[in-house]
């Protein structure tokens, strides 16, 4: 199979970047012209085999089906084997994978994970083309090339289907096509790592190896292209202000179905595709099903529930709504604005008898008071107020947090309602921990905003669908007030608790989702054949029943039978039931955990790729991530061989460890221009305190002159404020010397310092804030130098008393 011609759009990116580095280098044209060693290198060059993703998709009902394909041209002189991490929707169908060789179509069949490895190792050695897909997580895969040959090319080709993210009138789907970057705790092991990955597996995430690619950045000269194209169906022409809030669209409107693709080239995978529309109110909307024979037996059926749009009565007592916060370091930036925005969006949509407990998490937690108030009372707090010029930095450990909230909801909620809303990314590698504390609080609503371009939903979407909530998915540069004003109408009572079906029909698990005012629910059946309706009731809250008849409409649709399994199975997985869930997926073709896509092409004999000769081709770095994010958590590995360059980050990126000293220099120049005083805060700005932290965790130290210029002149810049009086020398005083105390801890301390600077420095911060602001520093990293913090918290108390706060 020819690769597809949007080929092309790669060409024409690659020449667009090679023009606009010669328009930004002053060389003379004789200095472009390759001789020698450095001709040599470019001609030997091993290209990343990734050329390409593109994304096919059709909407029709409550499902969207998307076929996607990923495209490898091998440029080696011999026979290598490719390694590709790549994201799939959470709960997507996945029921199709093809490998397509140069024209053939092989088509991957399901097997047990450790046959499927068999199989592979077998058809390798006797010379075989062979593809091997294996499920990492519930939306992580790890796609295995081997005896790839010079100049093959090789499609790899998927087909899954899921249901439509609804919220009240609003319907959404996620293409993802470029893995999160988790955060990974715990300590290494000292046995060799299961995968390939720059994490070290760790006692808290043994496979960390396996979960954590390489990564390059959009402007890598072998960064594949993107595209994506699709329809959606309007056969009542009910879809209104459809568009994406990921990447630019042209929509194209046709009798009852709506054409898209992105409006521009030059797109690469480093985010989820996002595309969301709002539908126009309609009658028939109540109740919809859909129906189809399976065999002489059995028929499997979807249906669509849509809440009552009168909404639940406001209880006399009012409820507790539980806040969990994510502000560890892969919030920072526009993520954590949009999350602090959200925080408090939802105060000023909650009830006005409603009170609200906050906690923020990052390697550690802190909650916002010491009990739950009025939303009100909370959103006269400066503190509250200015949320969003918190400190964002550290790990992701969500468990802890998790375990101290739902420790305090007996304690301050015996009497009273409560639910619980979380607002992350999902970014951790050990879900599963996460997953199953919540399972203890079965009663508990639990409500999710995730907020990134890659959000994990293997985390966040079960949460919530295990506890009668609403999950939704924003990026970064979502409409947040639409969405917590909608999410917001689902905290607390829904309108319908209590649903069944009736009994000819059997649920492939056992949780059935409540309704809330205007929400939508799918729900996939499976009943006798020839069935046309469904009974559905449910409880309203003054406690009478409400009763539904969805009438079926007949369809041809297999999809229905698959959605009903691919549910089945995850039940199975849950309940530990691994032998039916493993019969029943491969009954089906369906990939599930300990099960894998297998292929090979036994048409021709080729060579065999020697062993280690392997490339593993580097996702993404994530839209709105920055490199070194992902630099502070990764540890270089060795090369031993050619390909292997391709993996070890300080090679592939040098340019993001620079030496100290022009560090430094970035750092002082950064200062002197007064950058840290700009709105927006300069990349430059943010590119130096982050490499600045690269080096406080590489414990590389800053020479002894140098930090002592940077601390002094950190101190004019303070000064320079005028926020403070002697009592603020006094302060300045302690911070400096716990810089200089351990010298292989100073550049990740002058990093702190240089960010309290700019958070101080922001504008519209009255004093009172300023005090309260350098009271959470203080009490959040002064937190090992005893006499320090000591001396600080004296001179902390008398800006207090200076002013009044």
């Amino acid at each position: 199979m020819a690769v597809s011609p949007s080929n092309n759009l790669n060409l024409n990116r690659h020449a667009m970047r090679t023009n606009m580095n010669s328009r930004v280098s002053d060389r003379p044209e004789t200095e472009r012209e390759p001789f020698g060693l450095v001709a040599w290198l470019q001609d030997t060059r091993v290209a990343l085999p990734l050329k390409g993703v593109e994304c096919r998709f059709s909407v029709c009902g409550e499902l969207v089906h998307v076929e996607l394909d990923q495209i490898f041209h091998q440029n080696a002189t011999r026979p290598v084997d490719c390694l590709y991490t790549f994201p799939l929707p959470y709960g997507a169908v996945v029921y199709r994978c093809e490998m397509h060789v140069n024209g053939r179509m092989v088509r991957a069949k399901v097997e047990e994970v450790e046959e499927a490895r068999r199989l592979v190792q077998q058809h390798k050695a006797a010379g075989h083309r062979t593809a091997l897909v294996e499920m990492e997580r519930e939306n992580l895969f790890t796609l295995s090339l081997g005896n790839l040959q010079p100049n093959d090319v090789v499609v790899v080709r998927f087909g899954y289907f899921q249901t439509l993210d609804r919220l009240e009138d609003w319907a959404s789907f996620h293409i993802p096509v470029c893995p999160g970057i988790r955060y990974i705790p715990g300590r290494p092991l000292l046995r060799s790592p299961r995968g390939a990955g720059v994490e070290d597996d760790t006692d808290q995430v043994p496979d960390a190896s396996r979960i954590s690619p390489p990564r390059i950045d959009a402007l890598h000269p072998d960064a594949a292209y993107f595209v994506v194209k699709g329809t959606v169906q309007d056969p009542l022409d009910r879809l209104q202000d459809i568009a994406s809030p990921s990447h630019g669209v042209l929509v194209q409107d046709e009798p009852h179905l709506k054409v898209l693709h992105l409006a521009e080239d030059g797109a690469v995978p480093d985010r989820d595709f996002v595309l969301r529309w709002t539908e126009k109110p309609s009658p028939d909307m109540a109740a919809t099903g859909w129906v189809c024979q399976t065999d002489a037996q059995t028929s499997h059926a979807l249906i669509r529930l849509v809440g009552p749009a009168n909404a639940s009565p406001q209880q006399a007592t009012g409820q507790d709504v539980y806040f969990l916060v994510d502000r560890s370091g892969s919030m920072e930036g526009i993520k954590w604005r949009q999350a602090a925005r959200g925080f408090v969006e939802f105060l000023k949509a909650v009830g006005p008898k409603d009170r609200v407990w906050a906690t923020f998490f990052d390697s550690d937690f802190q909650d916002l008071a010491e009990k739950p108030l009025p939303a009100s009372q909370s959103l006269k707090d400066p503190a509250t107020r200015n949320i969003d010029r918190f400190y964002t930095g550290g790990g992701t450990e969500i468990l802890p947090a998790l375990q101290h909230v739902l420790e305090k909801v007996p304690v301050h909620s015996k009497d009273r309602p409560a639910s619980l809303v979380i607002i992350t990314d999902g970014e951790i590698g050990k879900e599963a921990e996460v997953i199953a504390e919540l399972d203890k609080h079965p009663q508990l609503q639990v409500h999710i905003l995730g907020v990134d371009t890659v959000p994990n939903d293997a985390l966040l979407k079960p949460l919530a669908e295990r506890h009668q909530g609403q999950c939704y998915l924003l990026t970064p540069n979502d409409d947040i007030v639409g969405t917590v004003a909608r999410l917001a109408r689902c905290v607390g009572q829904p309108v319908l608790t209590g649903l069944s079906v009736d009994p000819a029909w059997q649920l492939p698990n056992d949780i059935l989702p409540v309704l809330y005012a205007n929400g939508v629910e799918s729900i996939p059946l499976e009943g006798p054949a020839g069935a046309t309706q469904v009974t559905v009731q449910g409880q309203r809250p003054d406690g009478s029943t409400y009763t539904l008849q969805v009438q079926l409409q007949p369809v041809t649709e297999p999809a229905l039978r698959l959605l009903w399994t691919r549910k089945r199975i995850q039940h199975l997985e849950r309940i530990g039931d691994r032998a039916e869930a493993l019969r029943l997926a491969k009954e089906t073709n369906l990939i599930c955990q300990g099960a894998a896509f297998v292929a090979w092409d036994d048409v021709e004999n080729v060579a065999v790729s020697a062993q280690g000769d392997e490339i593993y081709q580097p996702s993404m770095m994530p839209h709105a991530w920055e490199m070194v994010d992902l630099l502070q958590r990764a540890r270089p590995r060795p090369a031993t061989g050619v390909l292997e360059c391709f993996c070890p980050m300080a090679l592939r990126f040098p340019g993001l460890y620079p030496a100290p000293e022009s560090l430094a220099s970035e750092v002082l120049e950064c200062l002197n221009r007064g950058d840290y005083r700009q709105q927006p805060i300069p990349a430059q700005w943010t590119r130096a305190l982050r490499l600045l932290e690269v080096q406080g965790r590489r414990r590389v130290n800053l020479d002894p002159v140098e930090l002592d210029q940077l601390l002094r002149t950190w101190r004019r810049a303070m000064d320079s404020l005028g926020l403070f009086n002697a009592a603020w020398a006094q302060l300045i005083d302690c911070l400096v010397q716990w810089v200089q105390e351990k010298p292989e801890r100073a550049a990740l301390r002058l990093a702190l310092l240089l960010r309290l600077l700019a958070n101080l420095a922001a504008p519209d911060l009255d004093m009172a804030a300023c005090v309260r602001l350098v009271e959470q520093w203080v009490k959040r990293n002064l937190t090992t130098a005893a006499n320090l913090r000591t001396r600080a918290e004296r001179a902390r108390s008398l800006l207090i008393g200076s002013v009044g706060a």
